[in-house]
């Protein structure tokens, strides 16, 4: 464990395998997830490692924020050296694509409305822990 002393998840650190070097846990502190809209203690858990030509990987990646998981990678299969097109690789195409919504005044009330979701969940979750 870098960063703390077990058993302590208080401080940010990660672990790392002694005899593999490789990365299992990262614990974050006040964090903003890109998977949850709150800030707070946040894991990232790496597992499952393969050998794959010269380098390790790990086949399943958990994101937990505030002790619920709320994303999971798990790598089914994969292929070495495939081969893509280069329209993958085309930034001007995939902003174009991808862009975000411009907000307008009128959808200010569907964010209360969602603010307001997420306390009614929040105060069900405060009953059962």
């Amino acid at each position: 464990m870098v960063g703390a002393e077990f058993p302590d998840e208080t401080v940010p650190q990660v672990w790392i395998d002694k005899e593999t070097f490789q990365p299992l846990r990262i614990i974050v502190f006040d964090a903003k997830s890109p998977y949850s809209t709150r800030t707070g203690f946040l894991e990232i858990r790496y597992s499952k490692w393969q050998q794959i030509g010269k380098i390790s990987y790990p086949m399943q990646i958990e994101f937990i924020q505030d002790g619920v998981t709320v994303r999971a990678i798990e790598v089914d299969d994969y292929q070495i050296d495939p081969n893509f097109s280069k329209d993958l690789f085309d930034i001007a195409r995939l902003k174009l694509e991808y862009r975000q919504p411009i907000r307008t005044p009128d959808r200010t009330g569907e964010s209360e409305g969602l603010s307001e979701v997420q306390k009614t969940i929040e105060e069900f979750k405060k009953i059962f822990e």
